[in-house]
């Protein structure tokens, strides 16, 4: 049986696949699906009508794993009473003996409309919260932009940079007339379906043929600013990707969020501070403690858990100390202030000298790694090597901030040499686990107080603990 036609298809079907979601609709309506069973739809749908072969399938819904056909035909049988038969009473998936499987319906339209500037603008995130303390920086941001068409925003877990990102995107659209797309990388795994999920945004269709000529067509249609969310891990297909548009596309200008710089040619790096926090003080009053980003941050989100919770003057020595324990960081603070709904604010300080175990309130609707904490620091630190590791832990005894000689005294006998050891400071600060302070011409490293508390965990759990 050779392809079919499009003559020869079924004229209609009540099944609309969108492969991007991985949703299956009937008449509109959501389908209760398997995802190995989805994964075998959506590999068919992508070619309809034409033959795929059980191997592809299972390579495809098992990768590198040894599985007997029993399983594919398993979820093959299942999708089959999912879907139906057509009016001339034919499964919607054709069995050929020995070869493979194909599907003799289309379940993706084939001519998707482009999505008109108010949908690109509409689909847009814009943020719910104010955003407190960065009003200069998203100004200094969008000016650095509108200079040089790659910037990228660096920082460690949960400082920002995607809130900062999109603010400054809007900003640029309104004073620019860009229209701007984002693109969140982390539900991706594999950096060969980022120009397909670029491609989908913009209005195409990720199965079309022409890959990242495809891409480049839709870009042509506006003048675009597309935002890179979460490249970190995948820094280098996000790296040849970036730059490979912007070589072909002389009117797109990208901002990229990051943990670590890109390394693209013509970026220029922004890395985003942690929220000033109050200086300890015995005149510190609430006037002025409010003048701090931080603990401004701390009392808005305070009062959204509870809006008749105030902060008293006694209070005042006490937030100074919390906004201490949590660096500044945004997402910390947030988490913090959530914990409000169940104790004191005193109560709450004491539960902060174990920060990791207290951190666990994130918004329902955040991506799960931001929900807890330790799980955003996770992500970090699993896209290191062991050496990183190694170091990264190591660091972890220092209770403020040290020169690089000291470091190498505590840890560099773990290491070849001085060299590697300075290569790997290097990679940790590149990645945001380890902060860099220069005076005078000298530098001092120093970690914040959240991910060190980390770091020390990582510490006892390894060999390490007792030379270090």
């Amino acid at each position: 049986m050779t392809k079919l036609d499009r003559s020869d298809m079924l004229a209609t079907t009540p099944f609309q696949l969108r492969s991007r979601e991985r949703a299956l609709l009937r008449n509109g309506e959501p389908v209760k699906i398997g995802a190995r069973a989805m994964e075998i739809l959506i590999a068919l749908a992508e070619k309809p009508g034409e033959l795929v072969s059980k191997n592809e399938l299972l390579d495809r819904v098992w990768p590198n794993q040894q599985i007997e056909e029993a399983a594919l035909r398993v979820h093959l049988s299942a999708l089959r009473r999912l879907l139906g038969t057509d009016d001339q009473d034919r499964s919607l998936i054709v069995n050929e003996n020995g070869r493979g499987y194909r599907l003799i319906a289309d379940l993706i339209d084939q001519k998707p409309a482009p999505r008109s500037l108010e949908k690109q603008l509409q689909d847009f995130p814009r943020p719910l919260d104010v955003v407190i303390g960065r009003d200069d920086m998203i100004t200094e941001i969008a000016r650095l932009s509108s200079l040089r068409r790659l910037v990228t925003l660096c920082g460690p877990t949960g400082i920002g940079k995607t809130t900062i990102a999109t603010a400054v995107a809007l900003e640029i659209s309104e004073t620019r007339g860009l229209t701007p797309v984002f693109l969140d990388l982390a539900p991706l795994r594999d950096g060969d379906l980022i120009v397909d999920a670029l491609t989908e945004l913009l209005g195409g269709r990720a199965s079309d043929v022409g890959g990242m000529d495809h891409a480049l067509q839709l870009l042509a249609r506006r003048d675009y600013l597309v935002v890179f969310d979460t490249c970190e891990h995948l820094i280098e297909c996000v790296t040849e990707t970036v730059e490979a548009l912007l070589r072909a596309a002389p009117n797109l200008s990208v901002i990229a969020a990051s943990r670590e710089p890109l390394r693209a040619e013509g970026e220029w790096l922004f890395r985003i501070p942690v929220l000033e926090g109050p200086e300890a003080s015995k005149d510190a009053d609430i006037e002025t403690v409010l003048n701090s980003p931080a603990a401004r941050l701390f009392v808005e989100r305070a009062r959204a858990q509870d809006s008749s919770w105030r902060l008293a003057e006694g209070d005042v020595p006490t937030l100074i100390n919390i906004c201490r324990k949590i660096d500044g960081i945004p997402l910390a603070i947030e988490m913090a202030a959530a914990k409000l709904s169940s104790m004191s604010l005193v109560e709450l300080d004491h539960r902060l000298d174990d920060v990791l175990s207290t951190l666990t309130t994130g918004r329902r609707t955040a991506l799960p790694r931001h929900r807890m904490f330790q799980t955003a620091i996770d992500w970090s630190y699993d896209l290191l090597n062991t050496e990183e590791k190694r170091l990264f832990a190591a660091l972890s005894v220092f209770e403020n901030d040290f020169p690089i000689d000291e470091a190498w005294v505590v840890a560099g006998g773990m290491f070849a040499s001085s060299i590697g050891f300075n290569d790997l400071m290097a990679a940790l600060v590149a990645k945001s686990l380890l902060m860099a302070d220069q005076h005078d011409g000298s530098t001092r490293y120093r970690l914040l107080q959240t991910i060190r508390a980390y770091a020390s965990q990582k510490l006892q759990e390894n060999c390490d603990a007792v030379a270090v």
